[in-house]
C-alpha cells in the first residue's frame, strides 16, 4: 500500500513536471469536448524535475503529499478548502456518488486544482481519487458517465469484447 501511494505522489510530481499542452488550460468537456494534453518530457527529465520539486518543498508541503482528503459535496466547503490550504494537502478523494456528470465532476476539480499553488503545495497538482469499481460501487454517474458492470459480470464476459467495452468506461 505505501509503495502504490508512493507511485501516485510521484505520478504526481511527474505531471507537475510536464508541459501543459495548448488544449490544458481552460479545455472542459462541456465546452470543447477536448481533454487536458501533456507534452511528453524525458523520464530521466522528469525525475529531475521531481527531485528538484520535491527539495523545494518545506516540510509541511512534503508531508501534506502524503494525505487525502475527503471532499464530500459537489463544491469545496469553505472548511475543506480551509484545511487544504492549511495542511497543505496534495490529494482528495471524492467521496459521495456524483450524479453531476462530467460537467459537474470537471467543475469540481478546476476547483480543487485552483488551491494548488506555491505557498500551498509548491505548484504540485493535485491527485483527485474516486471509488468506480463498476456494479453497484460507481460514483461517477450523470451525463458523460457509462455505467460499468460489477466484475462478476465483466467476468463472464470473452477478453476482446472486455477490452472493447473497457475503452468506453469514463471515456
Amino acid at each position: 500500500m505505501a509503495r502504490s501511494f508512493l507511485l501516485c505522489v510521484a505520478a504526481a510530481f511527474a505531471v507537475s513536471c510536464a508541459t501543459p499542452g495548448p488544449s490544458a488550460l481552460g479545455a472542459t468537456a462541456g465546452r470543447s469536448g477536448a481533454a487536458p494534453t501533456v507534452a511528453p518530457v524525458a523520464s530521466g527529465a522528469v525525475a529531475s524535475c521531481a527531485a528538484t520539486k520535491l527539495a523545494g518543498m518545506s516540510e509541511e508541503q512534503r508531508v501534506g503529499q502524503l494525505f487525502m482528503v475527503g471532499i464530500g459535496g459537489d463544491q469545496l466547503s469553505l472548511i475543506e478548502t480551509a484545511a487544504i490550504v492549511a495542511d497543505h494537502f496534495g490529494s482528495v478523494f471524492l467521496v459521495k456518488t456524483r450524479t453531476n456528470g462530467v460537467a459537474g465532476v470537471r467543475s469540481l476539480s478546476d476547483s480543487i486544482q485552483a488551491l494548488a499553488t506555491e505557498s500551498g503545495t509548491a505548484g504540485v497538482r493535485f491527485f483527485v481519487a474516486a471509488d468506480q469499481e463498476g456494479g453497484e460501487v460507481q460514483r461517477l454517474t450523470g451525463a458523460g458517465f457509462t455505467t460499468i458492470p460489477a466484475a462478476l459480470d465483466q467476468g463472464k464476459l470473452p477478453a476482446t469484447t472486455l477490452q472493447v467495452r473497457a475503452r468506453t468506461w469514463g471515456a
